[in-house]
């Protein structure tokens, strides 16, 4: 009658409407929600961070719950609910969407990370992020650190219509390299600045 047994590790069977945890593994897709996750969702026309209260893997749909802080000294919050399909565009990865909110436009700090490219153009110098290849995150958040003191900034990049004082310091030895890491950091800040 249209039915049939299914081996629960089976790979016909989706691991999410089977609602097992992951096999000696961490990583699982972000649609297979778990009470307390956390994620963007869109409330009308604004993205808000929110956390799933409540999974119902019956209706595939989430609970879900925002904290709008009122302001930093009134611990207050004004917290919208809402049942949403799991599969609805209404829904994102923690932190890609929210982030994106006009009142940080003006202010170049904190540095926020972007979930849609501009094609390659920063709103402000230094807005810039550097893209994740594997497990680069750890210089890439080395690199925009550095990048964002400012004198060894001015060192490397130099000023408009200056050049770099680290030019007069290159070693002309015939055992160095000539200065490649130093040129290569320099138009790395040039540009992202």
């Amino acid at each position: 009658q249209g039915r049939e047994w299914i081996e629960r590790d089976s790979t016909r069977l989706a691991q999410y409407r089977s609602n097992t945890q992951p096999s000696y593994q961490d990583i699982r897709d972000f649609r297979d929600f778990r009470i307390y996750d956390k994620l963007d969702v869109r409330f009308g026309r604004e993205w808000k961070q929110a956390e799933v209260m409540e999974v119902d893997w019956e209706e595939m749909t989430v609970l879900v719950q925002s904290r709008d802080v009122n302001s930093v000294a009134s611990p207050t919050t004004k917290a919208q609910r809402q049942w949403i399909l799991m599969e609805s565009d209404r829904l994102a990865e923690y932190e890609t969407k929210s982030l994106e909110s006009p009142e940080h436009e003006g202010d170049p700090g904190p540095l926020l990370a972007r979930s849609v490219s501009r094609g390659g153009v920063c709103p402000q110098p230094g807005a810039c992020g550097l893209q994740n290849l594997g497990n680069t995150c750890f210089i890439n958040s080395t690199l925009q650190c550095l990048s964002n003191s400012m004198e060894l900034r001015t060192f490397f990049a130099g000023t408009s219509g200056e050049a770099p004082l680290y030019l007069e310091q290159i070693s002309t030895s015939p055992l160095s390299t000539q200065g490649r890491i130093a040129r290569e950091f320099s138009k790395l800040l040039r540009d992202m600045w």
